[in-house]
């Protein structure tokens, strides 16, 4: 669970964090967090420009106005890979059959927005792609193991 007095230990491990609200969906009201060359702060708010914070408490104070529900997470970043300069997820979805066992049901790659840091579709201005797409086409992955690959996230 996020609580401020866990900020300083993250962004000192971490080169980017995120604090997510428990209680809402589709991207709303996650903020990204990183530090700057210069030794500050830099922060968003689910998309738009950046903004910065001089020192850690002055982000804190920052980040009080911003987290305007109850209970917080606060996550590592990942390096994502990315599509035409924006990163992107991989979404798979499962879903019970008629015996109550999970099945593969689909899956996607969800594209950010252009000034977005969120994957979601509709919140963040991105769009969805095939899996074997994104993965060509970003070269996260070499084109003769796109296939294993793909056969690898459904049977996980």
């Amino acid at each position: 669970m996020y609580q401020p007095a866990h900020l300083d230990s993250y962004v000192a491990k971490y080169s980017t964090v995120y604090i997510k609200p428990t209680r809402t969906h589709m991207g709303k009201g996650i903020i990204r967090v990183w530090k700057t060359e210069d030794g500050g702060y830099q922060f968003v708010k689910e998309r738009g420009e950046p903004m910065y914070a001089i020192t850690l408490a002055d982000l804190k104070q920052q980040l009080a106005r911003l987290c305007t529900e109850k209970n917080y997470v606060i996550q590592k970043g990942l390096d994502l890979a990315e599509l035409d300069g924006r990163p992107f997820d991989i979404r798979v979805m499962m879903m019970r059959n008629g015996l109550g066992k999970w099945q593969y049901a689909g899956m996607l790659a969800k594209v950010a927005g252009s000034d977005s840091i969120i994957t979601n579709v509709a919140r963040g201005g991105g769009y969805a792609v095939t899996v074997p797409h994104a993965l060509k086409k970003s070269e996260a992955v070499v084109p003769d193991k796109i296939k294993s690959v793909v056969s690898a996230l459904i049977l996980q």
